[in-house]
C-alpha cells in the first residue's frame, strides 16, 4: 500500500512538472545594458561558382526605462567585421557606415513599437528602417498571448520584402509576409528554450529591367531566454535561401549564432 501510495506521489509531482506554465515577458532590469556577440557564416552558391563569408559583429542594448507596457532601449550595432569573399570591398563600405546607434521602443511580448535611428550615416538610417519595417520581434523574439507550457505554439510573421525594399531601392517589392511558428521546448530554472520556423515564399520585379526574382526562405533555430526578464542569452540558427532570378538560380546557407556576453 506505501508503495502505491509513493508510486501516485510521484506520478502528481511529475504531471505538475509536465504542466508548468511560464508566462514570457520582455521586462529587462532598468539603467543594465546587455552585450551581445554574433557571428554569421555564409555560402552563396550561383553561376559565379561558390563564395563563403563570415561576419561578426557586436550590439548593445541600455535599458532607458521600463513601464507596465514598453521597454525603451539605446542600441548600437558595432565592431562589424567580414573575411572571405570581397571582404575588402564590404569592410571598406561598413567603415564608412560606422556603428549604427537606434532607439528602439519594445511591447512587453517583444514587439517592436518603434525604431529610430540615432546614426548620423545614410546607410546606418536605412538599415535601422529596414530592421524597423520587418516587424520582427525583440532580436528575433516574440513571446506567446499568454502563458505557455512546453509544447506550446504561437505564430507571428516577418516582412522580409520591405527591409529589401529600404535596402535595395532597386527592387519593386510587394507585402508578402512569412510565417514564423514557435515551440516551448524546455523549462529549467529561470531558463526557457524557444524554438522557432520560418518558412515562406517572396516575389520582387527589378525596376531597371522588370526581371522578377522569386526567394524561398526556410530557417530553424532555438533561442534561450531568461524567464525573469524575458532578456535572450543564446540564439542560435541556420537558413536556406533558394533564388531565382529569370533563368540564374542562386542557393544562399547561413549560420548564425548570438550570445549574451559574460554568460556561460
Amino acid at each position: 500500500m506505501k508503495r502505491l501510495s509513493l508510486l501516485l506521489l510521484v506520478s502528481f509531482v511529475a504531471t505538475l512538472g509536465a504542466a508548468q506554465t511560464v508566462n514570457l515577458r520582455l521586462i529587462p532590469k532598468q539603467g543594465k545594458t546587455y552585450v551581445y556577440n554574433a557571428t554569421t557564416d555564409q555560402t552563396q552558391t550561383g553561376p559565379g561558382g561558390t563564395a563563403m563569408t563570415k561576419q561578426t559583429m557586436s550590439s548593445s542594448y541600455k535599458v532607458v526605462s521600463v513601464n507596465a507596457t514598453s521597454t525603451r532601449f539605446n542600441g548600437l550595432i558595432s565592431n562589424v567585421k567580414v573575411s572571405g569573399a570581397n571582404a575588402a570591398q564590404v569592410q571598406k563600405s561598413l567603415s564608412a557606415m560606422g556603428n549604427v546607434g537606434f532607439v528602439g521602443i519594445y511591447d512587453r511580448r517583444g514587439r517592436a513599437m518603434s525604431l529610430t535611428p540615432t546614426t548620423s550615416s545614410a546607410a546606418g538610417k536605412a538599415m535601422v528602417n529596414a530592421l524597423s519595417s520587418m516587424g520582427a520581434g525583440f532580436l528575433g523574439v516574440e513571446f506567446a498571448p499568454g502563458a505557455v507550457k512546453i509544447g506550446s505554439r504561437w505564430n507571428s510573421k516577418i516582412d522580409v520584402s520591405k527591409m529589401l525594399g529600404q535596402l535595395a531601392p532597386g527592387l519593386k517589392t510587394n507585402a508578402s509576409s512569412i510565417p514564423v511558428t514557435y515551440v516551448l521546448q524546455s523549462l529549467k530554472g529561470n531558463r526557457a528554450q524557444i524554438g522557432y520556423t520560418i518558412n515562406g515564399t517572396m516575389a520582387f520585379t527589378m525596376k531597371q529591367n522588370n526581371m522578377p526574382i522569386k526567394m524561398k526562405t526556410v530557417s530553424t533555430g532555438t533561442v534561450v531566454v531568461d524567464t525573469s526578464t524575458g532578456m535572450p542569452i543564446t540564439n542560435y540558427a541556420s537558413g536556406r535561401n533558394d533564388i531565382a532570378y529569370g533563368t540564374l538560380r542562386m542557393t544562399q546557407t547561413m549560420k548564425i549564432s548570438m550570445k549574451l556576453a559574460g554568460s556561460p
